[in-house]
């Protein structure tokens, strides 16, 4: 998290937009240069359409708030002092927010429905599978304080100018799927509360363009209606390789999702078959399935259910605001385009992706969470292994003043060869509906389970330190 001082070009009251150009383009040119007077390539490119989008971001950030910066770099002097005990309250009460979204809630249904898996079994994995994941996320939040930059914008210091776009397009992706799956599972809630009346496309348009945060209270308010049916005496079904597999298959799930308030998800699943009304609910859809839940409240249980629906901005909108982000690394024209711009497309783009496949929910959750750790896996390997093995034990200092740089950040022919090994070598271990790797095979089962992560891992983290050495030793950067 950067801290931005009281003169930060997104807080100041009183900016003239010509001066503001000139800031947010002041980053040094590719020949290393960063003359004021010369305002870099981006200045001397502004056309007027760049022109009227700055105004007109200034003009928005004046009248709501909107936030201005994009990527640019926030300098040493534009940083606040940091306020560790305040800082940390609201980075936890932001991700505690995060995952209070009804995302997160359905995804816990899957151990027990889907892989068959028990209460504890499925608690172990979340808790695990997720506190793993959420080590490397940490680890790449801890750069944003240091270099001031933002989003992938850091991926430039890892694989190259050019390779990093591959990373920011999956990320890309990534975003847009996630935002897409929560506009679907609250839609679904919507309908189930509506009796049916309202058609879950409808209950789709809901989701993307309203929101309200206080779900926390409704989701301990459905711990009480539904606890009386959770099964924690569940147990996995299937023969001990069955189990093995689908245990290996549930945590890559987890890990990719990273998701909270395991027990509530995975108590649900378990009451499932059960309760009759239950098993009615989750064969219209998942959304019902957590109406079902609250039914025992009556009218008030479905206001819960509404409460829960509307917050999943909390997981839509971290999502918008990382591809807008992302989408501003991927060369100068999009750079020009404001990000809250980015913002309303990438909304406009989940609208209808989630309208188009929302009676598809599982069948999304099932092959499009695995895929994003498939490419995740190995950038955040490459990103391991340059930091402490090629900056901390060589005691090379990053300078994070290059990043528009090309010819001073790092060619990344060693990291793109290392991320494509990678990502081939996850096929290998992979298991998916439409495809099962030779090795996901014998993990045992009948069907195999997911290890296409850790073979990713596996593949970058042996062949990109050699080929990262031999490019230094030749090229020297």
């Amino acid at each position: 998290m950067t801290f931005l001082s009281d003169h930060d070009i997104e807080k100041g009251v009183a900016v003239n937009p010509a001066e503001l150009r000139v800031i947010a383009n002041s980053s040094p040119n590719h020949d290393g240069s960063s003359n004021s007077n010369n305002q870099n390539h981006d200045v001397e490119r502004n056309d007027s359409s760049g022109k009227k989008s700055s105004c007109c971001s200034i003009n928005l950030k004046g009248i709501w708030s909107i936030e201005a910066r994009g990527i640019t770099r926030v300098e040493n002097a534009e940083k606040k002092s940091p306020r560790p005990l305040h800082d940390y309250f609201h980075m936890f009460s932001l991700w505690f927010s995060i995952n209070l979204g009804a995302v997160n809630i359905i995804i816990g249904l899957l151990g027990p429905l889907v892989y068959g898996l028990g209460w504890v079994d499925c608690i172990c994995i979340i808790i695990f599978g997720g506190g793993l994941a959420s080590c490397s996320v940490s680890y790449l939040a801890t750069f944003g304080p240091e270099s001031g930059l933002r989003s992938m914008i850091l991926g430039r210091y890892f694989m190259g100018y050019w390779p990093s776009k591959i990373a920011a397009l999956c990320n890309i992706v990534q975003q847009v799927g996630f935002g897409t799956i929560g506009c679907i599972v609250t839609g679904q809630m919507i309908t189930a509360v509506n009796g049916g009346g309202l058609s879950l496309a409808v209950g789709c348009v809901i989701a993307a363009l309203f929101g309200y945060i206080p779900q926390a209270l409704a989701i301990f308010v459905l711990i009480d209606s539904a606890g009386k049916n959770f099964n924690i005496d569940a147990v996995s079904v299937g023969d001990p390789a069955s189990i093995n597999a689908n245990r290996c298959s549930f945590f890559a799930l987890i890990f990719a999702s990273i998701i909270g308030f395991s027990a509530v998800r995975v108590g649900i699943a378990t009451g499932v078959p059960n309760v009759p009304e239950w098993s009615e609910a989750y064969e219209i859809s998942s959304g019902a399935l957590l109406y079902a839940c609250f039914s025992g409240l009556g009218g008030f249980g479905g206001f819960c259910v509404v409460i829960i629906s509307l917050g999943s901005i909390t997981n839509n909108a971290p999502c918008s605001y990382s591809a807008a982000l992302t989408i501003q690394t991927l060369g100068e024209y999009p750079k020009r385009v404001p990000r809250w711009l980015w913002c309303v497309v990438i909304t406009a783009i989940e609208l209808v992706l989630s309208v188009a496949g929302r009676d598809r929910l599982f069948t999304v959750f099932q092959n499009f969470l695995p895929m994003m750790a498939y490419w995740i896996c190995p950038w955040i390997t490459i990103v391991l292994e340059e930091h402490l093995l090629f900056h901390k034990l060589l005691g090379r200092p990053f300078d994070w003043s290059i990043n528009e740089n090309r010819k001073k950040l790092p060619v990344g022919i060693a990291a793109t060869l290392s991320f494509l090994i990678g990502f081939s070598g996850a096929f290998v271990g992979m298991y998916q509906v439409w495809y099962t790797g030779p090795l996901a095979l014998k993990i045992g089962g009948e069907y195999g389970g997911d290890i296409g992560e850790w073979i990713a891992i596996g593949f970058t983290g042996v062949v990109f330190p050699p080929l990262r050495w031999l490019e230094l030793k030749r090229l020297g950067r």
